[in-house]
């Protein structure tokens, strides 16, 4: 069978905050960098149309029903912007004060300024989820109070059953929303869920030092927790999966715990507080949380640092790149859309369906905290979650590239891992160590010895670890004593589909050493 033609369709078009100064145009984060998106196949002239296929030829006409056919994007216009790592890519990293802290921060301590990087202002979408989030039971006693007010003057006026029912769902959604939009304006006017500013900063508290003020040791772990739905495959994850990644970072006895993939309020996490959870059980001293998926559902999902021995969080911030084809209302309702489309599609017809041909929604979000060891020494720490090249998009690039060029404001012991969702042993691997090196990072793993292909690296997989997706990096004043994948088992069940990396490190203050032998 030969090639399959080509249909094409035109690319989403979600704005960039850039724009094509040379044509006017709007202009598309990482289209410079289209690859081949997903495809839309009939695999052969014997297997007969399903009912998905159906349906999308009926949304998009242009598609004829027949074997072979797939659909690509185009890229609409060529971007232009701030460059990073040898590219001209948009960059539009926001710094988002608004993270949620499972533990209050001591405040003493101000993370760096990050000069010229504009505060993260949330969307409309992300007001009404956090509105959901930490209203909900405002806003459940206001559904209820809407539907029992218009059911019961729909009785006295002698309307039917199903007429009271009716009236009463309007009633509910009515109130519900009444609320809701009072609790937005509330925000507006208090400043609250618009802008921030950091707590540190604004309580008067002092700029981190970059000195080390005595030798001491820091055990710091990785782990993308999978959303705390155990292996890879479930849709739910109850107490039981979240008691096992407890006792998998229990059992390490970590001091800094970088956390991806952290829910709360979730559907799929039985609508826990993920966070707060696992700072309850291993008695954290710091938590916080930077989401950088917030739903109508009120669900947040993003990065989170976790501290323990000691170890506190004075200062904490998120550092947002936002989805690459925009975060507007029309394009994050048609992500969703095609995302779940294409879920049932694969499902029951065991095939790509993309309606709107519009990619999931996937803004990332990076926990910038600043730690103090119980020696007294201020570290930068940054645990971060970054997408992979698809849809015709370099994410590498855009995310991880920018948020390196961010790490000069400081120029103490700093540490950035998670998971990276690259493999090390790859041309983007190497860009990755690259962009890091330059900003005086470097690889634990290869501090420590390891070769960039070497099986010891793997992190990945419900059994046995796969491919090499997480790191840790650190700046020179952190000495690499010893590292290891650990175990995701905890008696007999993984407690994620990601196995986690613990790296003991050595602070060198200058002039310790002398100071003791005085």
């Amino acid at each position: 069978m030969g090639q399959p033609a080509l249909i094409h369709v035109p690319a989403f078009r979600g704005r960039a905050k850039s724009s094509d100064h040379q044509s006017g145009r709007p202009a598309y984060l990482g289209c410079d960098h289209w690859l081949p998106p997903k495809y839309l196949r009939r695999p052969s002239t014997d297997q007969p149309p399903s009912a998905a296929f159906a349906v999308f030829a009926v949304l998009v006409p242009r598609v004829p029903p027949e074997s072979g056919t797939r659909i690509r994007r185009d890229p609409m216009y060529r971007c232009t912007g701030r460059g990073t790592g040898g590219t001209d890519e948009a960059v539009d990293l926001t710094v988002d004060h608004g993270v949620i802290f499972g533990r209050a921060p001591t405040r003493d301590v101000a993370l760096p300024v990050l000069e010229g990087v504009p505060v993260h202002r949330p969307s409309t979408i992300d007001r009404i989820s956090d509105q959901f989030n930490d209203r909900w039971g405002l806003l459940t006693a206001g559904a209820g109070l809407g539907a029992g007010a218009t059911a019961l003057v729909a009785a006295r006026s002698g309307s039917g059953v199903a007429s009271a029912i009716r009236l009463g769902s309007l009633g509910a959604l009515g109130g519900a929303a009444l609320l809701l939009g009072g609790g937005m304006l509330l925000d507006t006017l208090r400043g609250r869920g618009t802008e921030s500013v950091s707590t540190a900063a604004a309580a008067g508290a002092r700029v981190a030092g970059s000195d080390l003020h005595a030798d001491e040791s820091l055990r710091v772990m990785s782990f993308n927790i999978h959303g705390s739905l155990g292996p890879g495959g479930e849709m739910v994850g109850g107490a039981a999966d979240l008691e096992r990644v407890a006792k998998a970072i229990e059992r390490e006895h970590p001091d800094v715990v970088l956390l991806q993939e952290v829910d709360d309020h979730a559907i799929q996490s039985g609508y826990r507080d993920v966070l707060g959870t696992l700072a309850d059980r291993l008695d954290a001293d710091g938590a916080v949380h930077a989401p950088s998926v917030r739903t109508v559902t009120g669900r947040r999902n993003g990065t989170a640092v976790l501290t323990l021995n000691g170890t506190t969080i004075a200062d904490a911030r998120g550092i947002v790149s936002p989805d690459a084809f925009g975060e507007g209302t029309w394009r994050r309702v048609t992500g969703a859309v095609d995302t779940l489309a294409n879920v049932v599609a694969d499902k029951v017809a065991h095939r790509e369906w993309h309606p709107f041909d519009s990619p999931m929604h996937r803004p990332r979000a990076t926990t910038d905290v600043m730690v103090t060891t119980p020696a007294g020494n201020d570290v930068r720490v940054l645990s971060g979650h970054w997408s992979w090249p698809a849809d015709g998009v370099d994410h590498p690039r855009r995310q991880v590239d920018a948020l390196a060029g961010l790490l000069a404001a400081w120029h103490g012991p700093t540490i950035v891992g998670g998971d990276f969702n690259v493999k090390s042993a790859t041309p983007a691997g190497d860009k990755e160590a690259a962009a890091f090196n330059a900003a005086g990072l470097h690889d634990a793993f290869t501090e420590h010895g390891l070769a960039i292909d070497d099986p010891a690296r793997r992190t990945f997989g419900v059994t046995t670890p796969s491919s090499p997706i997480d790191r840790v990096y650190a700046s020179d004043e952190l000495e690499v004593a010893d590292i290891h994948v650990g175990s995701h088992m905890v008696e007999g069940i993984a407690a994620s589909d990601h196995h986690p990396v613990i790296i003991d490190y050595r602070l060198h203050a200058p002039g310790a050493a002398a100071r003791q032998n005085s």
